[in-house]
C-alpha cells in the first residue's frame, strides 16, 4: 500500500481531479493508506454519472483511514459512495446516506450515521471503539450482530446514551454488545436482541409486535418494564437479579433461568419459567397469567404474601 500524507477532499470536479492525482485508480495500482482526514460529498447537481463513477474509483482504492472519515451520500445523489477496499478507520466515521463499506472491520472512534433508510446492517464490523449513533427514524431493521461496541449506542431521536428509538423498524433489531436501557420499536415484528452481558441500570422494552426479546445482561439494578404483546417470548436467561420493580405485561412466555432475586412487581405472562427464583426481597410478586400449563417456581421459598397467582391453575413452589 502507498501512503497519502495529507487530507483528501472530494466535493467538486476540481477536487476530484486533484484526488485522482494523489490516488491512482488504475486496475493494477495499489490501495492506499490516507494519513489525513477524508471528506467525500456527492450530489447530482455537482457531478454527472461518469464523474460519480470516477469518485468511486478513488474511494475504492482507500484501504485505511488514519484520521476522520466523512462521506455524505445524500438523497441529492443517485449514486452511492463505495469504499470497496476499506478495512480500518483509526478515528471517527460520519456517514450520510449509507455509503458502502463491505470489508470494514474496525473503527477506533465513533460511528455516526444519518439519513439512513431501510435495513441498516454493519454486522461485518468487528469492533467500534467509541459510540454508535443512528439517525434511525426511517430504518426498517438494525443488524450489529457480533459487533463489539466500546461506547454507547443511541438514535438521533432519543439523543440519550443507551436509548434507541426505531419507529419504522419492521424487521429484527440486534444492538451488538452495546448497553441498552430502553428500546422503542413498536412495529418490529421479529426478534430484538440486546447483547450486552454486563450490568444495566434499568431496562424498558416497548415492542408491541416483537416475536421474541433476548436480553443477555447479568444484572438489572433498577426497574424492568416491558410493553409487548401476547405473541412475544422474552428470554433473560443470564439475569441473576433485578433490583427494582418488575412489570412484565401479558406476553406469551417469560424465561429467566438464572434469576434468583427480585424486589417486587408483576409478571402477566402465560408461561413463566423461573427455576432459580427464590422469592422477593420485599413486597409482592404478582403472577397474573392463567398459567394453564402450570406455574413452576421450584426454588421459591415463600412467606407471608410474597406471591399472588389468583388465576393460576397449578402452582409449584419449594415451600410455603
Amino acid at each position: 500500500n502507498s501512503v497519502i500524507n495529507q487530507d483528501v477532499t472530494i466535493n467538486s470536479v476540481a477536487t476530484l481531479e486533484y484526488a485522482e492525482s494523489l490516488i491512482s485508480t488504475k486496475t493494477d495500482s495499489p490501495s492506499v493508506i490516507v494519513n489525513g482526514n477524508i471528506t467525500i460529498t456527492t450530489s447530482d447537481a455537482v457531478f454527472d454519472a461518469a464523474q460519480l463513477a470516477r469518485v468511486n474509483a478513488v474511494t475504492n482504492k482507500i484501504a485505511t483511514a488514519l484520521k476522520d472519515l466523512t462521506a455524505n451520500n445524500s438523497a441529492a445523489s443517485t449514486t452511492a459512495i463505495t469504499f470497496d477496499a476499506l478495512t480500518f478507520v483509526d478515528q471517527n466515521i460520519s456517514f450520510t446516506g449509507a455509503p458502502s463499506t463491505p470489508l470494514l472491520k474496525t473503527v477506533t472512534g465513533n460511528m455516526v450515521l444519518a439519513g439512513y433508510y431501510g435495513a441498516v446492517d454493519y454486522s461485518g464490523i468487528t469492533n467500534i471503539g467509541g459510540n454508535f449513533e443512528l439517525g434511525g427514524l426511517n430504518a426498517t431493521s438494525l443488524n450489529l450482530a457480533g459487533v463489539s461496541i466500546g461506547g454507547s449506542i443511541s438514535t438521533t431521536a432519543s439523543a440519550t446514551a443507551g436509548v434507541i428509538y426505531l419507529p419504522e423498524a419492521t424487521g429484527s433489531i440486534d444492538v451488538g454488545t452495546a448497553s441498552v436501557i430502553q428500546v422503542e420499536a413498536n412495529k418490529a415484528a421479529s426478534t430484538i436482541k440486546l447483547g450486552n452481558t454486563g450490568t444495566l441500570a434499568s431496562l424498558k422494552v416497548y415492542a408491541d409486535a416483537a416475536t421474541q426479546v433476548d436480553v443477555l445482561a447479568t444484572v438489572i439494578t433498577g426497574v424492568l418494564t416491558t410493553e409487548t404483546s401476547t405473541p412475544t417470548k422474552i428470554f433473560m436467561d443470564s439475569v441473576t437479579s433485578i433490583g427494582g420493580a418488575v412489570t412484565v405485561d401479558a406476553v406469551a412466555e417469560f424465561h429467566a433461568d438464572a434469576l434468583v432475586f427480585t424486589l417486587s412487581g408483576a409478571i402477566a405472562a402465560e408461561v413463566v419459567e423461573l427455576p432459580a427464583w427464590s422469592g422477593t426481597a420485599s413486597g409482592v410478586m404478582a403472577m397474573n397469567g392463567a398459567h394453564t400449563l402450570g406455574l413452576s417456581l421450584p426454588s421459591a421459598v415463600l412467606s407471608g404474601n410474597a406471591l399472588t397467582a389468583t388465576a393460576a391453575k397449578i402452582v409449584t413452589v419449594k415451600s410455603t
